[in-house]
Protein backbone atom coordinates (compact mmCIF):
# COMPACT_ATOMS: atom_id res chain seq x y z
CA UNK A 1 0.00 0.00 0.00
CA UNK A 2 1.44 3.32 -0.83
CA UNK A 3 2.47 5.84 1.88
CA UNK A 4 -0.38 8.79 2.05
CA UNK A 5 -0.44 12.55 3.22
CA UNK A 6 -1.77 11.43 6.40
CA UNK A 7 1.46 9.63 7.38
CA UNK A 8 3.13 13.57 7.32
CA UNK A 9 0.35 15.05 8.82
CA UNK A 10 0.55 16.52 12.62
CA UNK A 11 -1.84 18.23 14.76
CA UNK A 12 -1.87 21.28 16.18
CA UNK A 13 -0.88 23.84 13.35
CA UNK A 14 0.30 27.04 14.65
CA UNK A 15 -1.94 29.70 13.18
CA UNK A 16 -2.32 33.53 13.22
CA UNK A 17 -5.48 35.93 11.64
CA UNK A 18 -4.68 37.97 8.58
CA UNK A 19 -4.35 41.51 11.00
CA UNK A 20 -1.71 39.81 13.12
CA UNK A 21 1.44 42.31 12.89
CA UNK A 22 4.60 40.87 11.12
CA UNK A 23 6.38 41.22 14.15
CA UNK A 24 3.84 39.43 16.33
CA UNK A 25 4.32 36.39 13.79
CA UNK A 26 7.84 36.15 13.56
CA UNK A 27 7.59 35.97 17.22
CA UNK A 28 5.25 32.92 17.17
CA UNK A 29 7.38 31.08 14.93
CA UNK A 30 10.48 32.24 17.05
CA UNK A 31 8.79 30.49 20.59
CA UNK A 32 7.57 27.38 18.30
CA UNK A 33 10.16 27.07 16.30
CA UNK A 34 8.74 26.95 13.49
CA UNK A 35 9.18 28.05 9.72
CA UNK A 36 5.64 28.52 8.51
CA UNK A 37 2.95 29.97 10.25
CA UNK A 38 -0.44 29.10 9.05
CA UNK A 39 -3.15 32.47 8.50
CA UNK A 40 -7.09 31.74 9.31
CA UNK A 41 -10.16 34.28 8.75
CA UNK A 42 -13.13 35.32 11.06
CA UNK A 43 -14.23 31.71 10.21
CA UNK A 44 -10.73 30.25 11.20
CA UNK A 45 -10.44 29.05 7.30
CA UNK A 46 -6.84 28.65 5.88
CA UNK A 47 -6.58 31.17 3.69
CA UNK A 48 -2.21 31.38 2.84
CA UNK A 49 0.55 30.80 5.33
CA UNK A 50 3.77 32.95 6.04
CA UNK A 51 7.49 31.38 5.79
CA UNK A 52 10.48 32.69 7.32
CA UNK A 53 10.79 33.85 4.07
CA UNK A 54 8.30 36.01 3.88
CA UNK A 55 9.31 37.64 7.18
CA UNK A 56 12.80 38.20 5.44
CA UNK A 57 11.41 40.55 2.24
CA UNK A 58 9.53 42.56 4.93
CA UNK A 59 12.49 44.00 5.50
CA UNK A 60 12.48 47.45 6.21
CA UNK A 61 8.67 47.57 6.74
CA UNK A 62 7.12 48.86 9.70
CA UNK A 63 6.69 45.58 10.98
CA UNK A 64 4.07 46.53 14.07
CA UNK A 65 1.52 48.37 10.99
CA UNK A 66 2.42 45.66 8.14
CA UNK A 67 -0.03 42.66 9.24
CA UNK A 68 0.03 39.10 7.49
CA UNK A 69 -2.70 39.64 5.43
CA UNK A 70 0.41 41.87 3.19
CA UNK A 71 3.19 39.31 3.29
CA UNK A 72 0.90 35.92 3.18
CA UNK A 73 1.45 33.13 0.38
CA UNK A 74 -1.82 32.58 -0.68
CA UNK A 75 -3.35 29.36 -0.01
CA UNK A 76 -4.05 27.72 -3.64
CA UNK A 77 -3.80 23.77 -3.30
CA UNK A 78 -6.21 21.24 -1.82
CA UNK A 79 -5.49 18.05 -0.71
CA UNK A 80 -7.12 14.99 1.41
CA UNK A 81 -5.30 13.05 4.12
CA UNK A 82 -5.62 10.01 1.54
CA UNK A 83 -3.62 11.39 -1.41
CA UNK A 84 -0.64 9.32 -2.09
CA UNK A 85 2.76 11.15 -1.49
CA UNK A 86 3.94 9.44 -5.15
CA UNK A 87 1.54 9.53 -8.33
Amino acid sequence: MAETVMSLMRRGAITCTLNTSVREVAQIMVVNRIRYCVVVNQSHEVVGIISARSILKAFGKDLDQTKAKDILLPYTITITPNTPLET
